[in-house]
C-alpha cells in the first residue's frame, strides 16, 4: 500500500487553494488538495514540503498535521492544515490543469474528488 500526504492551504482572506486535477492523475478533471505520495524513507512532512515545491513551486513554512486516515485502495494518508502568503501569480503550477484560491461557498458547487470533499466539509464545519 501507498502513503500520502495532503493539505489545506488557506490564504489571509480565508480561500482554499486546489488543483484542478489532469490526465495523468486520479479523479482527472476534479478539483483536489494539493499533495501526493510518500517516497522512499521520506516523513509525512518531508514529502508534503517537497509536493508543494513541486506542484507550485512554493516553500510551505507554515502547517500542521491535523489527522491520519486509510484511504480503500490507496494506504495512510496524512492530511495538515496551513497557510500560504503568496497571490496566485507568484506561484508556478508544476502539475495538474488549472489552480485558484476558493471560497466555502465556490467550493461547494465545484466537482470535487473524494477524499477532497471529505476533507474540506470536516475542516468548513469545525471551523465554524
Amino acid at each position: 500500500m501507498k502513503s500520502g500526504s495532503k493539505i489545506i492551504l488557506v490564504n489571509n482572506e480565508g480561500k482554499v487553494l486546489l488543483q484542478l486535477r489532469d490526465s495523468c492523475h486520479s479523479y482527472s478533471g476534479s478539483w483536489a488538495l494539493f499533495g501526493g505520495h510518500i517516497e522512499g524513507s521520506e516523513t509525512p512532512e518531508e514529502a508534503l514540503i517537497r509536493e508543494i515545491k513541486e506542484e507550485i513551486n512554493y516553500t510551505l513554512k507554515d502547517y500542521k498535521l491535523i489527522k491520519e486516515t486509510v484511504i480503500k485502495d490507496f494506504g495512510k494518508a496524512y492530511w495538515f492544515y496551513g497557510t500560504i502568503d503568496a497571490e496566485l501569480s507568484e506561484l508556478h503550477l508544476g502539475e495538474g490543469d488549472d489552480f485558484n484560491f476558493f471560497t466555502y461557498d465556490e467550493i461547494l458547487k465545484l466537482k470535487l474528488a473524494p477524499e477532497s470533499k471529505k476533507a474540506l466539509i470536516e475542516y468548513f464545519k469545525n471551523k465554524k
